[in-house]
């Protein structure tokens, strides 16, 4: 019982690992795309602005 309780204890944190790498790359390529939009609004209230 102590062996198998130990053993998942062990497989656990990889599986976790692995969700947290893909989470972190999804998030990473949302965040950079959320931030060229962002940044793609900015330059066209600066054109509105200055025309």
């Amino acid at each position: 019982m102590t062996r198998w309780g130990q053993k998942s204890r062990l497989d656990e944190p990889e599986i976790r690992n692995t969700a947290m790498d893909i989470f972190l790359r999804l998030g990473k390529s949302a965040y950079t795309a959320s931030l060229r939009i962002l940044f793609a609004i900015n330059v066209l209230q600066n054109v509105k602005t200055s025309s």
